[in-house]
């Protein structure tokens, strides 16, 4: 088990060389044993984020942002989530931060890693608020910056040189667009409240997840938002897909008398005539189903029902006459 240990952190911490993130490089690895790159000055080993003082705000902000960066760039890059990652499992060599003990880190696609990864998120920010940073991200905003979907270029590109530049701008925008919207800090117990409803927001990862549920309520829905379907158009969404079958049912249904149907339609439409078709023909010009607009969809499924129940009855109207012609 340990050698098994000992060869997934070295796989690991060659992962993040390669993805960019700052880690210490293996310089040995035989059975058991992991032989690392020394991070430090002087014989003296570069210190846990726990241990260091901060000489100013901006100097915590620029720790802070980095490791945001180095976060996205695990996640995105390297296709990681560290899964313990605190101020105990973080170095600050030379103003930058070093990611180590990633033995127990998962791929982004595990079946917990968005647990995972919400858990090391709110290390972080749980981190540096005790520190006395007033100019945190929200925790959701975060976890969008981390998952955000790839792109060939900007800061979200995932390939090619390192684009840590790239990503501390998008974060300073981000930081900007806080101000904008009226950035208020959040006090010690609100913080933890909403620590305890983000971690344990349900994320689906798979359709097999996806159930039939009700809307989030007040408190859960602004930590959710963008995370879900929204409810109400789910909703809305499933009673026009019901509707949509009950008409299907109705027209394919056979007669309560017995019969198909499509014959009588057959004698119907003989005895309308030329007339009656070209009638039809312009009456049926309309909008189509993904033309029309919600309110329009029901609508008109309601109309396609009461036109189904008009043309059943008049069937079993002509089937009783049809019967008693027959018995005479």
């Amino acid at each position: 088990m340990v050698r098994t240990w000992a060869e997934k952190e070295a796989r690991n911490l060659m992962r993040l060389q390669q993805g960019g993130v700052i880690a210490p490089a293996v310089k040995l690895l035989r059975q058991h044993v992991l032989v690392m790159e020394f991070l430090g000055e002087d014989g003296w080993p570069a210190p846990r984020l726990k241990e260091v003082r901060f000489p100013s705000a901006a100097a915590l902000d620029q720790c802070y942002l980095d490791l945001c960066a180095t976060m996205r760039k695990m996640y995105s890059r390297c296709r990681l989530i560290h899964g313990d990652l605190s101020e105990y499992n973080l170095l600050l060599y030379r103003g930058r931060v070093v990611v180590i003990d990633v033995s127990q880190s998962v791929e982004h696609d595990h079946p917990r890693a968005m647990d995972f990864l919400r858990r090391d998120i709110v290390n972080v920010n749980a981190f540096f608020r005790a520190k006395g940073h007033q100019e945190l991200f929200s925790l959701q905003d975060l976890f969008f910056f981390i998952t955000a979907a790839p792109d060939s270029k900007g800061w979200r590109r995932n390939q090619g040189p390192d684009n840590t530049p790239e990503l501390l701008l998008r974060l300073k925008e981000m930081r900007e667009e806080m101000h904008r919207a009226g950035h208020a800090v959040t006090d010690e117990n609100q913080a933890k409240i909403d620590e305890q409803v983000f971690l344990n927001i349900a994320v689906p990862r798979s359709l097999n997840e996806v159930a039939d549920h009700k809307a989030p309520n007040e408190e859960v829905a602004p930590f959710v938002k963008g995370m879900t379907a929204d409810h109400a158009d789910a909703h809305d969404d499933r009673e026009d897909d019901r509707e949509a079958s009950d008409d299907a049912d109705d027209a394919d249904a056979p007669d309560e008398d017995g019969s198909d149907g499509d014959e009588e339609d057959d004698e119907e439409d003989d005895e309308e005539g030329e007339e009656g078709k070209k009638k039809r023909k312009k009456k049926n010009v309309q909008k189509t189903l993904s033309d029309m607009t919600k309110d329009e969809k029901k609508a008109h499924h309601k109309a396609v029902k009461e036109a189904n129940r008009e043309r059943r009855q008049e069937k079993k109207k002509k089937g009783i006459t049809k019967y008693a012609k027959k018995k005479k």
